[in-house]
């Protein structure tokens, strides 16, 4: 037996509450729990929500969409790989970014915070006297070429206030050769309305043209008309994997899954 609150193993049975309006009934329901991710049959924390600490100096809730996405994905970031994010001010994924230990190239006309400008240089949270590891292109996601961006680029990050068609195009074009370092994308899907999600099915093809072999996409909790949407290269699912072999599983104490314990969820 599990507490209510607790992570769910693959395995476990976890029930399902939907609490609707005052006065209306409680469904219920359960399911076994089949993965520990977004791409391998759902999220283990209850309700689905993935917890994230508070972070005051985060300069946006993109902080907390794009730290509940790494989570909910086992996205393999490591400190040292290069990422662009497309949309990125005012400047709250790149903090987050930064604060794994990435170096970040921001696209966006708009203004960023100069916590994430002055971010590892003396006097910033990045630690004093280090050196600069974010670029602000002050562009359109159009306007910038993939010639202005390092050879070795591990991850395509969007959150675009754009129709996904067009959002995935320019990730597409960003992502192009030369890839071999190319461990994965981050898109976030906005939805204008609720019938957009019969794109999704092209959505997916249009991720996995990009030679992505693991495609994942959810609604996350903190998302609100949208949707993260993320992909894998073959060096990104190789890389978690290397990863995962000599890391604990989901409960912190390594991985467990047996057919007997019951973890409670609400949805």
């Amino acid at each position: 037996e599990r507490l209510a609150g607790e992570r769910a193993a693959p395995g476990d049975w976890v029930v399902d509450v939907i609490v609707g309006e005052a006065g209306e009934p409680w469904l219920l329901g359960a399911h076994r729990q089949r993965g520990v991710r977004v791409g391998d049959g759902g999220l283990p924390f209850p309700g689905a929500r993935v917890p994230v600490p508070e972070e005051p100096a985060a300069p946006s809730r993109a902080y907390y969409k794009l730290e509940e996405a790494i989570v909910a994905a086992d996205l393999p970031l490591r400190a040292g790989d290069v990422a662009v994010e497309l949309g990125s001010a005012p400047g709250g994924a790149s903090y987050a970014l930064l604060r794994r230990g990435l170096a970040v190239h921001g696209v966006d006309p708009g203004a960023m915070d100069p916590i994430v400008l002055d971010y590892g240089i003396g006097g910033a949270s990045g630690g004093a006297g280090g050196p600069r590891r974010f670029t602000h292109h002050a562009c359109t996601m159009g306007q910038v070429h993939r010639g202005d961006l390092p050879r070795d680029l591990h991850w395509v990050i969007a959150d675009v206030n754009l129709a996904p068609q067009i959002a995935l195009q320019t990730v597409r074009r960003l992502a192009a050769r030369p890839r071999s370092a190319l461990q994965g994308i981050v898109v976030t899907l906005k939805l204008d309305d609720w019938r957009a999600l019969r794109h999704l099915p092209r959505w997916r093809r249009q991720i996995e043209a990009m030679g992505m072999v693991e495609v994942g996409v959810k609604q996350l909790s903190s998302n609100r008309m949208e949707l993260f949407s993320y992909g894998l290269t073959r060096a990104g699912v190789a890389r978690r994997g290397a990863s995962a072999a000599g890391a604990p599983g989901p409960s912190g104490r390594g991985a467990r899954g047996s057919g007997g314990r019951r973890a409670v969820g609400r949805r």
